[in-house]
């Protein structure tokens, strides 16, 4: 995999954590690549793209202003 030369570059924690993901989003394609994916899932795909991507730079931290 590609990604593997960019892996090499993160510190083991970060390896782990992106390897998971990386694994968990694999295992569900049932090992196979799509060639091609309709319109609706090109549109799912790229919402659930923004979503996780939102999700790994969003604090965990709760905000104080909200308590």
């Amino acid at each position: 995999m590609l990604s593997n030369n960019h892996m090499r570059k993160l510190e083991t924690n970060a390896t782990v954590f992106y390897s998971k993901m990386i694994q968990e989003i694999v295992d569900g394609l049932d090992g196979e690549f799509p060639k091609t994916l309709s319109l609706d899932d090109q549109g799912r795909f790229i919402i659930g793209y923004y979503q996780m991507n939102q999700k790994l730079y969003t604090s965990n931290k709760k905000d104080e202003r909200t308590e």
